[in-house]
């Protein structure tokens, strides 16, 4: 298939598969949530992590999405000690920090942004924030250094409003993997090509191998709305516009359910490589 690194849940990420991803000669990262407030239901549990906008009242849930406080003590120990856990347990080449954005449910036609209320000291860019932490925590988990941290963002808008303020932060990822999902955005195909066109002049990722940050889109395969055989072969291709040096697609289930689909993964990969 072409294929050299795969992407599993961390929740369903297993020794069984590392093993086999290893004897095929792949890559093995994990999908690690973090500003996700429903996980373990931890915002219901405790209220203090419960995001609050610009008027002082609690966010509502937006669609599927509940977000959390990304300064909240609590929520950050919650999530880290997860990923420590994680880490401990499998031996992975990277960690995919997902959900890193404020509460707002970016793929929507329509998405729902709101302003969070500032009731403490603002981060700047000259400042650590909290959330590099994960960064740390992973290094010292594994020593060897092998275990590098990807980011995720939604699409333009959410990702103006998250790195507005935090560029140097969110640049010093080794890797990016933006989710340009043109049909639950209700976007044409070609707003994947030019969000990676975006992405590569507005910021600055690197094609040469050794070098970082690389950019990895993440096109839609899943069929909600429908997305066809020949939507997802356009998608896959636009996600290696530009700068891109890779792209991934969300899911792998609904590749291996429609074989036209998985034909279009072979003939990009195969090519790429």
């Amino acid at each position: 298939m072409g294929i050299n690194a795969v992407f599993v849940h961390s929740s369903a990420l297993d020794s069984a598969t590392i093993q086999r991803a290893r004897k095929e000669n792949c890559r093995v990262f994990t999908e690690f949530a973090t500003l996700n407030g429903a996980y373990g239901n931890y915002v219901e549990k405790h209220p203090e992590a419960h995001p609050i906008e610009a008027n002082g009242e609690k966010v509502a849930k937006a669609t599927w999405f509940m977000g959390a406080c990304p300064t909240d003590p609590g929520f950050r120990s919650y999530r880290m000690n997860a990923l420590r856990v994680f880490l401990n347990e499998h031996a992975v080449d990277g960690v995919w920090m997902d959900y890193l954005h404020w509460h707002a449910q970016f793929e929507d036609p329509y998405p729902l942004f709101l302003k969070p209320v500032l009731t403490g000291p603002v981060w700047l860019p000259s400042k650590r924030p909290p959330m590099s932490k994960f960064k740390g925590k992973a290094r010292r988990t594994k020593p060897s250094g092998s275990c590098s941290i990807e980011r995720e963002s939604g699409r333009i808008g959410a990702f103006r409003y998250w790195s507005t303020g935090r560029a140097n932060f969110i640049l010093s990822s080794r890797r990016f993997g933006p989710r340009p999902y043109h049909g639950r955005s209700d976007m044409p195909t070609t707003y994947v090509k030019e969000y990676v066109e975006y992405f590569s002049q507005r910021h600055t990722v690197h094609t040469e191998a050794g070098r970082y940050p690389r950019l990895w889109p993440i096109v839609q395969a899943h069929d909600e709305p429908r997305v066809s055989p020949e939507e997802f072969a356009e998608v896959l291709e636009y996600a290696l516009a530009a700068k891109s040096s890779g792209a991934m697609m969300f899911t792998s289930a609904s590749i291996a359910a429609d074989p036209e689909k998985l034909a279009a993964v072979r003939r990009v990969y195969t090519r790429q490589r």
